[in-house]
């Protein structure tokens, strides 16, 4: 008797564990699909600039500049530049510039003249002299915004730089760190992220028997400009210190499919766990 009444205490309790497990898990799902979702709106977010707004200037690592007073010289090469239909958010230096760090809606709510303003040029040691967009994610904005969407804390700030992300006692309670390998990357959902030397990328989707994934991040877009088939030369002017530069500028075509691969800043990609490892990126996993 004492055997079937411990046999039905214990049936009876895992009978009421296992609704509360599944909503759990339920809750996680739902919470990493937020997250997700969110990040793909900004990635799938595409808006047209009015040419007579002017042109966007694209950050690329090829520019060679100064300032000779209030006058941007170009040394080394042509920048690029966009006219009318822009994908994405425009990469963010903030931190180093006049810009602005921005979450999702706040950009949305910008006027098309405030998304077409350049920040001034700003000098900070290990990227040279740049150009910076004055309203913009860095990689540690969009991935801190996006994070916040499955992590019900109001309390939790939008970041400017992955080093405090990682570091902030509000944010960290939430982060389980891994290591750099395979089976760590193996492990790893959508919603949890990748980072290095100040860097981070979101995961998106995770297909660990083929050992690759699918990433999303705010970084330039180097890798786009100079393959674009129909470059065109044009004119545009550059606000410096409230003072207009008129330069010579290469034109996007923005129909090429190098133009069409281009984004402002936001991307999304495949990766190799082998590129991962030589690249020593590490797992985070987060605790939604």
């Amino acid at each position: 008797m004492k055997k079937y009444f411990l046999f039905a205490c214990v049936s009876a309790l895992l009978l009421f564990c296992a609704p509360v497990r599944a909503e759990e898990i339920s809750s996680e799902t739902e919470a990493r699909d937020r997250v997700v979702s969110y990040a793909l709106q900004i990635y799938d977010y595409v808006w047209t600039l009015p040419e007579e707004q002017g042109p966007i200037l694209l950050y690329n690592c090829n520019y060679g500049v100064r300032t000779n007073g209030f006058r941007v010289v170009f040394d080394r090469s042509q920048p690029y530049v966009v006219y009318g239909t822009v994908r994405g958010i425009p990469y963010s230096l903030a931190t180093y510039s006049n810009g602005r760090d921005l979450t999702f809606e706040q950009y949305l709510a910008l006027t098309d003249a405030q998304r077409a303003e350049i920040a001034n040029i700003y000098n900070y040691p290990g990227y040279g002299k740049r150009i910076s967009m004055r309203y913009g994610m860095s990689c540690a904005t969009f991935l801190s915004d996006c994070l916040r969407r499955g992590l019900q804390d109001d309390a939790l700030p939008v970041q400017d730089g992955v080093r405090t992300l990682l570091s902030d006692t509000r944010w960290k309670k939430y982060f389980t760190f891994g290591k750099r390998g395979w089976k760590d990357y193996e492990a790893l959902q959508p919603g949890d992220f990748i980072t290095r030397d100040g860097h981070a990328m979101l995961i998106i989707e995770n297909l660990a028997k083929e050992q690759r994934m699918r990433v999303m991040e705010q970084t330039p877009p180097d890798y786009a400009v100079a393959n674009c088939e129909n470059i065109t030369d044009v004119t545009v002017t550059l606000i410096h210190r409230g003072k207009p530069t008129q330069l010579q500028a290469k034109r996007l075509c923005m129909e090429c499919a190098a133009c069409r691969q281009a984004t402002t800043g936001t991307q999304c990609r495949w990766v190799d766990y082998t590129e991962l490892v030589q690249s020593e990126y590490r797992a985070v996993f987060v605790k939604y």
